[in-house]
């Protein structure tokens, strides 16, 4: 247990066994750590900053910003968040092996590095704000928060995703969810937006669900070649359905396009627009009783759907 700041440019490793291992002061605030390496049953942690690499292995309370100039930061065990937290590494990846709880807004920066989450975000307790910025690319298992954005320099391949706004970016490479849903949906109140973009890859998804009862989310996916959906739901209950945008230079295919209107709204607008081709490979039966594989009816009238 080290209850004050600890500081000095070494490596400092501390093993606690099946013990605790305490940090209750700031780690390298004033002269950085080299490397820091710590294993313990479980591991409680405030702000750090080592230009090194970093490695826990047990179970981590994190109560503070964690940085490095240099190397990764690895976490083995599940991560229990305390208060809003920043992972940051100028040249390093991120990657937890384990899974991560709490309510607080979490921020992980690898600017030249890769980030990778083998189990899932806000399991037990979801997340708040979540925002991801790699360098390099990023891999998630099922996330639960309220507000999620990740950005990619590279490939970005997650499995579900559930939260109240949804933004998934790659500014190089491709964007797969084909693992899991994108769900923004509502069974109260309003669907939230899902946006999706790369300017130079492909798009390939599961469901994409912004349904709600007082109105659905808009939802946008644009890539440059080509765009693969499941099931696209953005559909209300009463009020008005939120909007479909799909945008690629290719072929576009999805399941089907639910953008049904509420008792008392329209339905929303679909718009698709490609350079190749539009396909449709399934159906429902829409609030009229038709078998439909894409709908934008409403209480109050329809949507305009136009696939150019």
């Amino acid at each position: 247990q080290l209850n004050g700041a600890v500081d000095g440019g070494y490596s400092l490793s501390l093993s606690a066994g099946t013990g605790v291992v305490n940090l209750g002061g700031a780690v390298g605030n004033t002269t950085p750590l080299v490397n820091l390496d710590a294993t313990g049953s479980t591991i409680a942690l405030n702000a750090i900053t080592v230009t090194g690499k970093q490695v826990y292995t047990g179970n981590v309370a994190l109560n503070g910003d964690i940085t490095t100039t240099g190397n990764d930061i690895t976490f083995k065990d599940p991560v229990t968040l305390l208060n809003n937290v920043t992972l940051s590494t100028a040249k390093g990846n991120v990657s937890f092996g384990n899974t991560i709880d709490g309510n607080w807004n979490f921020t992980v920066k690898a600017n030249a590095g890769n980030i990778n989450f083998s189990r899932p975000l806000g399991r037990t307790t979801a997340l708040n704000n979540l925002s991801f910025i790699g360098g390099g690319d990023i891999t998630t298992s099922t996330i639960a928060a309220s507000q999620v954005s990740i950005s990619a320099n590279n490939n970005l391949t997650t499995s579900s995703i559930t939260a109240m706004a949804i933004d998934l970016a790659s500014t190089t490479g491709n964007i797969s969810t084909t693992s899991g849903k994108v769900d923004t949906s509502s069974t109260t109140g309003k669907g939230g937006a899902i946006n999706l973009y790369t300017p130079k890859g492909t798009i390939a998804t599961g469901d994409l669900l912004t349904n709600g009862v007082t109105s659905g989310g808009n939802l946008s996916v644009s890539a440059l070649t080509s765009i693969t959906t499941g099931a696209i739901n953005t559909s209300a209950t009463l009020g008005k359905a939120g909007n479909v945008s799909l945008d690629p230079i290719n072929d576009v295919q999805v399941v089907s396009i639910n953008a049904q209107g509420g008792t008392s709204g329209a339905g929303g607008t679909v718009a698709v627009t490609t350079q190749q081709f539009f396909r449709a490979t399934g159906s429902f039966t829409d609030r009229n009783g038709i078998v439909a594989s894409i709908s934008t009816a409403g209480g109050t009238g329809g949507g305009t759907v136009t696939i150019q």
